[in-house]
């Protein structure tokens, strides 16, 4: 009983180390993906697809590098009659989220 015990304590323990030794080869990544939102003189007119706001976005990441590819526009909340408030995100291969929200211009489509 007790040889029993002890082999599957081993088992345990060395499945456990294997783990780790993955890991650490693997790394770690925690760190998200940085938006860069360069000279942004766009003006979202209503009803515009979201795409018109992505032009001048990219977003980086230290491990994955160019992940601009991954940008999306989650929302576009007016704000005011002439701003609305853009939220963009992105991710990485590690699945971290950044998301950095953006005042742009704003015309109603009624104008």
């Amino acid at each position: 009983m007790l040889k029993k015990l002890l082999e599957v304590l081993f088992g345990v323990a060395f499945c456990l180390v294997i783990m780790l030794i993955t890991f650490a080869v693997r790394g770690y990544d925690g760190e998200p993906p940085v938006i860069t939102v360069r000279e942004h003189n766009v003006t979202y007119t209503e009803g515009q697809p979201y795409s018109v706001l992505l032009g001048g976005v990219s977003a980086y990441d230290e491990k994955d590098g160019d992940v601009t590819s991954s940008l999306l526009v989650e929302r576009v909340l007016p704000i005011s009659q002439t701003e609305v408030l853009v939220t963009y995100v992105a991710r990485d291969s590690a699945n971290n989220v950044v998301k950095r929200d953006v005042l742009v211009s704003y015309v109603s489509d009624a104008e």
